[in-house]
């Protein structure tokens, strides 16, 4: 009878998932990625060499620092960094390699199943980039 009230579980909560969310892994969103809202910052998962001795995969945050002090008073400040990362469940692990912290922090994100976009929790601070949730849409 347990069994049956699991496989029951399972098939309804299969039956109840998104079809707008793809599994998480490296391939599914390797390239480059630009924020979508002020295009100011990118995410390089192709950036570093590919390592399968590797602990953990890599990414790259590029970012453009606004040219304009009064819209940056911190200029020339940017978040910049590059981060090791790995996915689990419904999210990414990210640890910025510049913190002396050595902590991996979980990130919400659900990537599109068509994989042009993805949406995830904010993990870095910009000057006018008020939202919680970033949406990363791919450009190359």
């Amino acid at each position: 009878m347990k069994k049956l009230i699991s496989l029951f579980f399972l098939v309804s909560v299969t039956a109840c998932t998104r079809d707008s969310v793809q599994l998480l892994n490296p391939q599914s969103i390797s390239g480059v990625w630009i924020e979508s809202s002020l295009r100011l910052d990118t995410l390089d998962f192709d950036s570093f060499p590919k390592d399968s001795n590797a602990q953990h995969e890599h990414v790259l945050l590029r970012s453009k620092p606004f040219t304009d002090a009064s819209l940056n008073p911190t200029y020339p400040v940017n978040p910049s960094a590059i981060y090791n990362y790995y996915f689990k469940a419904d999210s990414v692990y990210l640890y910025n390699l510049y913190s002396s912290l050595y902590k991996f922090n979980p990130y919400k994100i659900q990537v599109s199943s068509d994989v042009r976009f993805f949406d995830i929790e904010k993990f870095y601070t910009r000057t006018g980039l008020n939202k919680t949730v970033l949406r990363f849409e791919r450009f190359k």
